[in-house]
């Protein structure tokens, strides 16, 4: 038997008994655990039988329901649809990231109108079959995270109900959507441009046109490169566009400048910003890009006030999904962190900054093997001490970690007045636990931040993916499976386990030694 999930009717039910006070948090935090088991039972009726509404005002609350239910849902909640059940046709591997990224380009120049999966569908990349039963699925997915955030108290109540005539499902009041961070994307742009900043520019300013780019304004300017916003005057479309330094254009940082594009050049993922041109004009190094209008997540985070924490989650799981993805094609990121995170307009992560990437099946080494490479503050403890031979998926998977950590507590797990205290730190220190900075943090997400930022590399999840399905699990309101094992023991019970010979030697030597020593003391008496 399936497992009970959540329908539309069953999320509207638990906001109307909320709004009226008919049920507390609790009680529906208690009911979902008992709708949660292999029951026939719908969530009213397990609210009935609960003896929290009667069967008459049961009969009365679906007759609302019904009404309620002939609204069209808000563009934001199908959009967030949309993602969730493009996210499940390529973990089944019925369209591949490439695919589903290529129809999200065109769907965004066109100005939107059709969601990704229905093209999908339309265009025969999936079946009509696979197509309703994942639809399905995500849908009551979607409806169950909502209900969990309204049990969790993390969705506004107001206004479900208004005066007949007026439209109910503004994407204010409806929904688990994004609308803080896009209101909070607006702010910061909007302020940023009420006070322009001077950029410290290095090297002489492009001239306005470049070659086939119409260069509107500078973006940033980084260590080995300024990025502008352009227009392709042959395409017509805006992008982004990074140009290496003049003085930075010496041949081991120009193989480091095309090693960026060559990497990022390689994935083609809704969450990693996208590669279109490599080339030299006028003798300088560049590469465009896409253009993506946001902010980093580092800004997110420091004005985060009104951004619940669930928001943050769906970014971490689209961002290990983006990183198992750039791993799945030999990829290792190496200096994951919020500054190198656009967060979009609609709310979603997009990766970028691949001038430290690893490429795996490249036997080119423009590194020294004990040259330390990343951000201090977002390197692993082999980062820390340039092992960068036994750099991996699980390097990445600290980082994200750390981010995880920063977006729950808004804190680094570590600081440090020197490197060398913070390298320390990193490789000999436990982190505070989350729970400990903000004592509302749920037991699950303290747990998935600290596994995988575990000191020893085996102790991390197994795969970005497995951090997203912990992620989507606690999302989910399933249980999470937890060592019980603290992470500072787990070193020493490896140690046992990788040592069971040693211990025998010893404990055999211990053993001779008093038989030895007992054998002595009774012959000299």
């Amino acid at each position: 038997m399936e497992k009970n999930m959540a329908r539309r009717e069953d999320y509207l039910l638990s906001r109307l008994l909320l709004t009226d006070g008919t049920v507390s948090f609790e009680d529906l935090s208690n009911i979902l655990l008992k709708w949660s088991e292999d029951s026939p039972k719908s969530l009213l009726q397990t609210i009935i039988d609960e003896k929290l509404v009667s069967e008459e005002e049961g009969r009365g609350l679906m007759m609302c329901i019904n009404k309620l239910n002939e609204k069209e849902e808000p563009l934001s909640s199908l959009s967030q649809l949309d993602s969730i059940l493009c996210q499940m046709i390529i973990k089944q591997n019925l369209a591949t990231p490439e695919l589903v990224n290529e129809y999200q380009r065109k769907i965004t120049e066109k100005g939107g109108g059709i969601a990704i999966s229905e093209s999908l569908l339309q265009d025969s990349h999936i079946t009509a079959e696979s197509f309703f039963e994942l639809k399905r699925i995500a849908e009551r997915l979607y409806y169950r995270r909502r209900i969990l955030a309204l049990a969790r108290g993390k969705e506004r109540l107001s206004g479900i109900f208004r005066s007949p005539g007026r439209d109910d499902t503004s994407e204010e009041t409806q929904g688990k959507s994004r609308t803080g961070i896009q209101k909070l994307i607006s702010d910061v742009q909007n302020e940023s441009k009420k006070k322009p900043t001077m950029k410290k520019r290095r090297g002489k300013a492009l001239p306005k046109i470049f070659g086939q780019y119409e260069v509107i304004e500078e973006i940033a300017s980084g260590g080995m490169g300024t990025v502008y916003k352009v227009r392709h005057t042959d395409l017509d479309r805006i992008l982004a566009l990074k140009v290496l330094h003049e003085e930075e254009e010496s041949p081991e940082k120009i193989k480091r400048f095309l090693r960026e594009a060559d990497a990022a050049g390689r994935l083609k993922h809704p969450n990693i910003v996208g590669i279109y041109e490599v080339g030299v004009i006028e003798d300088r190094h560049f590469f465009s890009m896409d253009y993506i209008d946001g902010v980093p997540l580092s800004v997110l985070i420091k004005e985060s006030k009104n951004i619940e924490l669930e928001d943050f989650l769906n970014i971490s799981v689209e961002l290990c999904r983006a990183v198992e993805y750039a791993h799945s094609h030999g990829i290792i990121h190496r200096d994951l962190k919020p500054a190198n995170i656009i967060i979009d307009l609609k709310g979603h992560p997009q990766i970028t900054d691949f001038g430290l990437a690893k490429v795996l099946d490249t036997q080119t080494r423009l590194t020294k093997s004990d040259t330390i490479i990343g951000t201090p503050f977002y390197m692993a403890p082999e980062q820390t001490r340039g092992e960068n031979d036994r750099i991996n998926a699980a390097t990445d998977i600290w980082a994200l970690g750390v981010m995880l950590y920063e977006m729950t507590t808004k804190k680094l797990p570590f600081t440090g007045r020197s490197s060398i205290e913070l390298y320390h730190k990193i490789n000999h220190s436990d982190p505070v636990s989350p729970k400990k900075v903000i004592p509302t943090v749920p037991k699950e997400i303290d747990y998935i931040t600290l596994r995988a930022m575990s000191k020893e590399m085996e102790d991390r999840y197994r795969s970005a993916n497995d951090m997203a399905d912990d992620l989507e699990k606690y999302l989910d309101g399933e249980p999470i499976a937890m060592s019980k094992i603290p992470f500072w023991l787990k070193p020493i019970t490896r140690w046992l386990r990788n040592n069971k010979w040693l211990i025998l030697v010893a404990f055999v030597a211990i053993l001779l030694g008093w038989l030895c020593g007992w054998t002595l003391l009774s012959y000299i008496k």
